[in-house]
C-alpha cells in the first residue's frame, strides 16, 4: 500500500462525507438527535505541548496568529495582480497618469473534520476512580484533529471533503533536486526569488533526513547552531536569509519523505491562512446502546494568497 492510499484513506476518516455531515446537521440542530449541549474544546497548555510534538506546522501557524476565525461557510479573499507604480517625480511636475489596481477574487469553501469517540458505559463507570477516560479520549481527539488538518495543510489533495495543501499550491518556484541534497545556495536562491516576488521568507519547512543535512551543510564542525523560536519555549536551528532575518526550519513528520523524493519549502507564512467557522467542539449523538458515542468535529479550510511567495524543492536525497 502506498503512502498516497493511506494517506487518503486516513483522510477519508477523518474529512467528513456528505452523509455524516447530514448527521452532524441533525445532532446540531435537533434537540431530540442530541444527548447533551454543544462543548467546544479548548487548546489547553497539555494539548499545545502535545500539538507542537505532533502537527508542529500547525502549532507554528496558531503561534503566529495565522489559524484565525471565521464567519462564513464560503471565505473570499483576493490576491492583486496589478497596480499603480511608484516614481519620483519633479517638484512642479504633473502627476503621471496609471491603472486602476487589478484584484483576482477567490474563495474557499470551509470542510468538515470529524473524530469519532465511543467509549461504552462499563470502561467509563470501571475505570472513574482512576482515570477520566472520556476526558483522554477528548484530548488524544484533539491532538489527532489538529495532526490531520496540519498534514493536509501540508501535503493534501483537494477534493469533495478537503482542500490543497503547500505540495500543490506552490506551482511557480518549484525546484527539482534530482535526487541531490540541499545546500545553502539552494536556500538562498529560493529566499531570493520569494524577495524579488515581494514576499519576505519567515519559515522552512521540511523533513528531519533533510533538516539533519542542512545542519551539516549549514554548522559544519560548529558545536552551538544558530536557532530561533518556533512558538513559545522551542528553540529550532535558524537559517539567515538573504535579507538577515533568521528563520526557523521547522521539522514536520507530514512533510513528504519517500526516499530520494523528499521535500523542502520556504515559506511567507503572512499569506497562509487556516480559517476556523467552528473550533473542535463535542457533539454527542443519540444514545443507542450501553456506551458513550460523540463525535468532535470542526469546520474548517486553508488558502494562500500569494503562491508565488513560496517555493518548493522537492525529490531530495
Amino acid at each position: 500500500m502506498t503512502e498516497a492510499q493511506t494517506l487518503r484513506q486516513a483522510m477519508d476518516s477523518y474529512f467528513a462525507s456528505s452523509a455524516q455531515v447530514e448527521e452532524l446537521q441533525k445532532a446540531i440542530t435537533t434537540a431530540d438527535g442530541s444527548a447533551g449541549d454543544l462543548q467546544p474544546i479548548e487548546y489547553d497548555a497539555e494539548i499545545l505541548s502535545m500539538l507542537v510534538k505532533k502537527a508542529p506546522f500547525m502549532a507554528r501557524l496558531r503561534a503566529i496568529n495565522q489559524v484565525t476565525p471565521a464567519r462564513s461557510s464560503i471565505v473570499a479573499y483576493r490576491r492583486k495582480e496589478t497596480g499603480g507604480a511608484t516614481s519620483f517625480i519633479g517638484e512642479t511636475d504633473n502627476i503621471p497618469g496609471t491603472t486602476d489596481s487589478t484584484w483576482q477574487a477567490y474563495t474557499a469553501l470551509m470542510k468538515t473534520i470529524v473524530t469519532p469517540i465511543e467509549i461504552s458505559d462499563l470502561a467509563q463507570l470501571g475505570a472513574q476512580d482512576v482515570t477520566d477516560i472520556y476526558a483522554q479520549e477528548i484530548a488524544d481527539g484533539m491532538i489527532d484533529h489538529a495532526y490531520m488538518a496540519g498534514r493536509q495543510i501540508i501535503q493534501g489533495t483537494a477534493g469533495a471533503n478537503a482542500w490543497d495543501g503547500l505540495t500543490n499550491i506552490i506551482t511557480t518556484n518549484t525546484t527539482n533536486m534530482n535526487a541531490q541534497t540541499v545546500s545553502r545556495t539552494d536556500l538562498r536562491t529560493a529566499c531570493n526569488t520569494i524577495l524579488r516576488a515581494g514576499g519576505t521568507p519567515t519559515a522552512i519547512l521540511t523533513t528531519p533526513e533533510v533538516s539533519a543535512e542542512l545542519e551539516d551543510e549549514l554548522y559544519p564542525g560548529i558545536r552551538d547552531v544558530n536557532v530561533t523560536e518556533l512558538v513559545t519555549g522551542i528553540n529550532v536551528t535558524a537559517f539567515r536569509a538573504p535579507n538577515g532575518q533568521d528563520i526557523p526550519i521547522v521539522v514536520d513528520y507530514s512533510v513528504p519523505n519517500n526516499a530520494n523524493q523528499r521535500e523542502l519549502y520556504v515559506l511567507d507564512e503572512t499569506v497562509l491562512q487556516n480559517r476556523v467557522l467552528m473550533n473542535p467542539t463535542t457533539i454527542p449523538l443519540a444514545k443507542t446502546k450501553l456506551s458513550t458515542s460523540t463525535v468532535l468535529a470542526s469546520f474548517q479550510t486553508f488558502y494562500c494568497r500569494a503562491q508565488t511567495w513560496q517555493a518548493r524543492l522537492y525529490n531530495i536525497a
